[in-house]
């Protein structure tokens, strides 16, 4: 059975990449490594950015979130 696991993924900034995951989402830094950085997601679950990998444009990810994603993604919703 796993424990945890980890998915990699290219970023052209990962300033911009880090402000996104910390301050939007509100995810935990687990670990800078400069040009990588890796974010807990969940208890076992991490993801990374990197800086010399391939930047993809297609896929998708699926984010399962504890509340409703509308109070997640409400301060970029035009207001009524």
């Amino acid at each position: 059975m796993w424990e945890s696991f980890i998915a990699f993924y290219g970023t052209k900034d990962i300033e911009e990449t880090h402000k996104f995951y910390v301050g939007a989402l509100g995810l935990s830094l687990y670990q800078d490594q400069r040009t990588c950085r890796i974010y807990e997601v969940t208890q076992g679950g991490l993801i990374g950015f990197c800086e010399h990998l391939d930047v993809a444009i297609s896929g998708a990810n699926t984010w399962m979130l504890p509340y409703p994603g509308e109070a997640l993604y409400s301060r970029w919703l035009p207001t009524k």
